[in-house]
């Protein structure tokens, strides 16, 4: 999702008339995803401020979603028009155009690339104000741990921009994902190698690995070459 901190000043075109290029929100002409079988944009707040463009290459079959051409490189993934409005007072004209979640990509498995998820624990200590036979009405905080009555434990998870594999530049988003990295960790290391000779002698089926994974250097097939 991409969000303008300014939409008085810019903002993401969507149209009320189909007849209107700008309808969708986007145009994926000449693009890595013109030939995708899934494509929308959703104008998320309601002014423009932000676009969440959401895409699949093939729309799964049996768990798989495999792009029409791989690999899905070198060039422009889509493109979203804005409308750029003079600023009321001069020299307040500076936009900030924000990556925020939800945000992913995947590769040629569907496995997610480009953000990061953590999870965060929360352990709250309870004691019950008040009993109404064996069931608790009212609860409120410990204080006192050693004496507690219940303990309650919330996990959240949260996610950010993968700034190793996703890099802002200019008005573009370059995804980089290690030519080498055959098992799609974020590291390079001998399970590398072996996803490869695995992927070679035919048994990769268990494992990440896969033909456009272990295409190394990207040339479109794996083949010892690589």
């Amino acid at each position: 999702m991409l969000k303008s901190n300014r939409p008085d000043l810019a903002r993401f075109i969507f149209s009320d008339s189909i007849n209107d290029p700008a309808f969708k929100g986007f145009d994926t002409t000449g693009t890595l995803t013109a030939s995708f079988e899934y494509m929308q944009a959703i104008n998320r707040a309601g002014d423009g401020s932000e676009i969440w463009f959401r895409c699949i290459a093939d729309l799964p079959l049996n768990g798989w979603s495999m792009p029409p051409i791989a690999p899905q490189q070198g060039g422009v993934g889509a493109k979203f028009r804005m409308s750029l409005s003079p600023p009321t007072i001069p020299g307040d004209n500076a936009v900030a155009l924000t990556i925020a979640t939800p945000f992913d990509f995947s590769d040629p498995v569907g496995y997610s690339i480009g953000v990061v998820s953590d999870t965060t624990w929360d352990t709250l200590m309870l004691d019950c104000f008040n009993w109404s036979g064996d069931s608790c009405t009212t609860w409120g905080a410990c204080v006192d741990s050693l004496s507690c009555d219940s303990i309650q434990i919330n996990m959240s998870r949260h996610s950010y921009l993968d700034t190793t594999q996703v890099v802002p530049n200019h008005g573009s988003l370059v995804i980089y994902v290690p030519p080498c990295d055959n098992n799609s960790t974020g590291t390079i290391n001998i399970t590398d190698l072996i996803c490869l000779v695995d992927y070679l002698f035919g048994s990769f089926s268990s494992s990440r690995c896969n033909s456009f994974s272990c295409d190394a250097n990207r040339s479109g097939g794996s083949t010892w070459s690589t």
